[in-house]
């Protein structure tokens, strides 16, 4: 949601993303209004919970774990006192659900329950790029020992060919195909705990997440990447537009997928 309505990263000579550096570039008359968006973002938010609706008319009140860290990522991002009070909430609701052991897929808005037990490497490093922003922007240091637990758990699922695994299922059974998606994710946040902490283990962790996703998740024969790996460790080739279009953030790299996009995932119907 975020994400998608931010088209550019300032390159920053690190290498590492932060929201900071994504501008809003478009010169089409017929864009988004991203202060529409905003507003209806902030409106999702439960002031008793801390916690946004993830999708309008749920009546179950599902309120997904990368949701909340894109929307509390964006909310730090406008940078107002009101903003950063909406940030903050969200931020509350997830200390008081930390156990260490990763948070879960979705929460119910209201009450905080489990709706979605899987635990996952992707809305966890999402968690975790809001926390380090958060605490970029504010200097406060409240929330360190869900940042330093975030980011080990983060760590754990780490593969021996430097690929993060996706996590583990409902169960708590492990999930040990790898996402390329994750993998952005994981390696954008490696590298932000570092700069953030200077543990050299993260910057070596996010080296290897690198190596992975250049020498199994890149596809070299269409110039794009592949979707990930499957449970017995084959490649999965399908297409996925998050890797299309997440790639060059997280990396400062890859650029060249986004025209690839153009023709393998555009909608030409009209």
């Amino acid at each position: 949601f975020t994400i998608g309505v931010l088209a550019n990263q300032t390159p920053d000579v690190s290498g590492s993303f932060d929201i900071s550096g994504v501008q809003w570039l478009t010169s089409s008359a017929s864009a988004i209004d991203p202060n529409k968006v905003y507003a209806g973002l902030a409106g999702k938010q439960l002031s008793s919970s801390g916690l946004l609706l993830s999708f309008d008319n749920d009546i179950s009140g599902r309120a997904f774990t990368y949701d909340q860290a894109v929307a509390a990522m964006n909310f730090t991002y406008q940078g107002g006192a009101a903003d950063l009070a909406m940030a903050k909430k969200v931020f509350d609701a997830y200390q008081s659900l930390y156990t260490g052991a990763g948070f879960v897929d979705a929460y119910n808005q209201t009450t905080k329950s489990v709706m979605s037990a899987a635990r996952t490497a992707g809305p966890n490093a999402w968690m975790l790029l809001a926390l380090i922003h958060y605490r970029n922007v504010t200097g406060l240091t409240t929330y360190d020992t869900m940042i330093n637990g975030t980011a080990a758990w983060l760590l754990s699922l780490q593969d021996t060919d430097g690929g993060v695994k996706f996590g583990f299922d409902a169960l708590g059974a492990p999930s040990p195909w790898k996402s390329t998606e994750h993998n952005l994710d994981a390696y954008a946040v490696f590298n932000a705990y570092y700069l953030m902490s200077g543990n050299a283990a993260y910057q070596t962790a996010a080296a290897h997440v690198a190596n992975w996703l250049a020498s199994v998740a890149w596809n070299p024969g269409f110039g794009r990447f592949n979707v990930g790996t499957n449970f017995d460790g084959s490649i999965n080739t399908d297409k996925a537009l998050d890797t299309y279009s997440w790639a060059p953030l997280a990396t400062s790299s890859y650029t060249a997928v986004l025209a690839v996009a153009q023709t393998d995932i555009r909608n030409t119907q009209t």
